[in-house]
C-alpha cells in the first residue's frame, strides 16, 4: 500500500496535514489535537445510536455522514475522550462538504 501525495488530498487536508508539519514539538502537536477536538461541534444526541458508532475503538466515538442539499458529503462526529474527538474532527474538517465522486471504472 502506497500512500497518497499531499498534492492529490482534498485542499482542506492539505492545509492539516502542512498545519501538523509546520509544528515541530510532539506535545504541540498533542495540544493542536486537543484543540480540534475542544472545537469540535458536539453530535446531537439523537445521532449517538448504535449505527453511528465506531466499532472496535477503546473510545466511544460516533460519526454520521449525510448529504446536504447540493449532494455533498457532510460528516459530523463525537467522542467522549478529547484525544479521539481531536482525531475525529480532522476527519470532519478535513473531508465534509466534498461532492461525491465516482472511483474510476465504476458505474452509475
Amino acid at each position: 500500500m502506497s500512500l497518497q501525495p499531499i498534492d492529490e488530498l482534498l485542499p482542506k487536508l492539505q492545509e492539516i496535514i502542512k498545519l501538523f508539519q509546520s509544528v515541530q514539538e510532539p506535545k504541540a502537536k498533542y495540544e493542536q489535537l486537543l484543540f480540534y477536538g475542544k472545537n469540535l461541534k458536539p453530535l446531537d444526541s439523537e445521532f449517538k445510536t448504535r449505527g453511528n458508532k465506531v466499532e472496535g475503538c477503546v473510545s466511544q466515538v460516533w460519526v454520521r455522514a449525510y448529504l446536504d442539499f447540493e449532494k455533498n458529503v457532510v460528516l459530523e462526529a463525537d467522542s467522549y475522550s478529547v484525544l479521539t474527538k481531536g482525531l475525529a474532527a480532522l476527519l470532519v474538517q478535513g473531508l465534509s462538504s466534498q461532492p461525491i465522486v465516482k472511483e474510476k471504472g465504476s458505474r452509475g
